[in-house]
């Protein structure tokens, strides 16, 4: 995937949930932050971000979304509807094993009164899939989801719990490991004590759980498959 301006920025600070002060060329401005996370490790002071123009009349009156901040010589990708449309090109160029045949039929499906990111189908078989952004690096090349506590995740995996056991979709979710040479995917419970009982809930119920690995190349402005089927480890991550 392809992108048609990428614009390299200096990260200043992060000045409220969505926002954050980068400076370009010397200027100060503001660019919006589509990730609700910590992202502790990336927006530091200093740090190299990597920027896209939004549309003009955006509701947020900014000209920059930043989608990629410098890890490892590329980048890590921490602009949420950037790992959502990965993951619909992805789906679409059938480049994901585990999904050939798949197309999306519908963009955010309401099941239950709730919303969810894509619903696919393949032969008459249907999938809901929600994706998770994991953007946390823990050691061992290891991305880590959540990096903060994470209410909305868990409610997710709860009806996708409840979908699998009572109707007839099948029940997916993808995290989006955006980071460059990552080996695996695992859950990070430091910050959610109760995210691993209800994922392997969901698992038990018959939620599938995938990952992949993707991250930003700046110098050919592109976002790069790593691995279509990265391994997910439900178990939570043992920091010490």
């Amino acid at each position: 995937m392809s992108i048609d301006e990428l614009i390299k920025c200096e990260i200043l600070m992060r000045t409220t949930r969505f926002t954050v002060a980068v400076k370009i060329n010397g200027k100060e401005t503001l660019a919006y932050l589509g990730n609700s996370g910590r992202l502790s490790q990336f927006l530091k002071p200093g740090s190299t971000g990597y920027l896209t123009k939004m549309n003009r009349g955006n509701a947020r009156k900014l000209s920059y979304r930043l989608v990629g901040i410098k890890d490892k010589g590329y980048a890590a990708i921490v602009d949420t509807k950037m790992h959502e449309e990965v993951f619909a090109v992805l789906v679409d160029r059938d480049l994901l094993p585990w999904l050939q045949g798949f197309r999306i039929v519908k963009r955010y499906p309401r099941v239950d009164g709730r919303v969810l990111d894509y619903l696919l189908v393949s032969r008459g078989r249907y999938i809901l899939v929600e994706i998770k952004s994991a953007v946390l690096r823990l050691p061992g090349d290891v991305a880590g989801y959540p990096d903060a506590p994470t209410p909305r995740g868990r409610q997710h995996l709860k009806l996708l719990a409840d979908i699998a056991s009572k109707h007839s979709y099948e029940s997916l979710v993808v995290f989006i490991c955006a980071l460059p040479s990552v080996k695996k995917f695992q859950l990070y419970c430091d910050e959610d004590k109760e995210i691993d009982a209800i994922a392997r809930h969901a698992q038990e119920k018959g939620v599938k759980f995938k990952a992949i690995g993707i991250y930003l190349d700046p110098y050919r402005k592109k976002v790069v498959l790593d691995n279509p089927d990265a391994p997910v480890d439900l178990e939570c991550y043992k920091l010490h």
